[in-house]
């Protein structure tokens, strides 16, 4: 009628003689029992004691959701995006819910297709986790926003801010890979992709001062300042090299009409060791080469230097008086 009852947690005293004991704070590993001391009459094993409980105890375990989206959030007109959660503590069978612009979309899966995104659209992705132990089973992706545009094309700035035809320009910016045109103030220019974020173009002849302008399948991008296109003096040189002429006026070609790249470097006649300017230039199979040079040369005499990866460095005999056009040939 009043039994006694002794629990016990890792061997200890604990609780009070009542049929029931709770453990505010388990952890790990914890051993329960209970002993009972009946005082019914004729028993013949008081006190006994119960089995053995061991406690697992789980951590508490918060779920996350993280949503990114292929090919990016800047995109062409017309092109499909898709959508890709990544979540942590989810469970075995988590659940998801995605949400275009507030609107239940997709299906219960961690990709979710938009085949005809507009511009401004807004998704996420609610996770409903199914984890042991969690702090709480429901929470929100983050939110993605798509723009309609130029492919995430983007011009920054370029160096130098000004120089001639034939030089080299450095631009600055993001989504190059897919640029298909580079244009000075809408000329068009040979360039090569370095990266993401660099192109080097080389200023095209013809090429006025005004905005560089660089354009991608679905858009273009151009500067905000101006790239200045400087005066030139133009330099018409005639030679022949050693090994590549074939007789009757021409030589060997290598691509085309072109024979071979030539070094033209101008020497200062107060200065023979360092160039004053150095230009690579193409070579045609008639042995013509145009170069374009600064136009502070003009009125001032320099010596012409021509480099070859495969002759002797050739000098002109005395120094050249360059004018806005100047010919020289290396012919006589």
């Amino acid at each position: 009628t009043t039994p006694f009852y002794q629990w016990k947690k890792n061997g200890l005293n604990v609780g009070s003689n009542t049929n029931n004991y709770s453990n505010p704070s388990p952890l790990q590993g914890d051993l329960i029992s209970c002993t009972l001391t009946s005082n019914a009459n004729c028993v013949s094993n008081s006190p006994i004691t119960s089995n053995l409980i061991t406690m697992t105890v789980n951590p508490l375990v918060t779920p996350s959701i993280n949503i990114n989206v292929s090919p990016g959030t800047n995109i062409c007109s017309g092109v499909p995006v898709t959508y890709t959660a990544t979540v942590s503590n989810g469970g075995t069978t988590p659940m998801y819910q995605w949400k275009k612009n507030g609107l239940n979309v997709g299906t219960n899966s961690n990709t979710y297709i938009n085949l005809s995104p507009a511009n401004g659209d807004s998704v996420i992705s609610i996770l409903t986790s199914n984890a042991f132990c969690t702090s709480t089973n429901t929470i929100n992706s983050n939110s993605i926003l798509i723009s309609i545009g130029n492919g995430g094309l983007s011009v920054s700035g370029f160096s130098p801010d000004s120089s001639i035809a034939g030089d080299k320009v450095l631009i600055s910016g993001a989504g190059f890979p897919g640029v298909t045109v580079v244009s000075f103030n809408g000329t068009s220019a040979t360039y090569t992709i370095i990266n993401n974020n660099q192109i080097n173009a080389i200023v095209p002849l013809g090429a006025t001062t005004g905005k560089i302008i660089i354009t991608n399948s679905c858009g273009s991008d151009s500067t905000s300042n101006s790239f200045t296109i400087l005066p030139v003096t133009q330099l018409n040189l005639s030679l022949f090299i050693e090994g590549f002429y074939l007789g009757g006026g021409t030589m060997h070609s290598t691509i085309g009409t072109i024979s071979d790249s030539i070094s033209v470097l101008l020497f200062d006649i107060n200065n023979l060791t360092t160039p004053l300017i150095s230009r690579t230039s193409s070579l045609s199979i008639t042995g013509n080469s145009l170069v374009l040079l600064p136009s502070a040369i003009s009125g001032h005499s320099y010596f012409i230097t021509i480099r070859h990866r495969n002759t002797i460095e050739t000098w002109s005999k005395i120094p050249v008086l360059f004018a806005p056009i100047t010919n020289f040939s290396f012919k006589n």
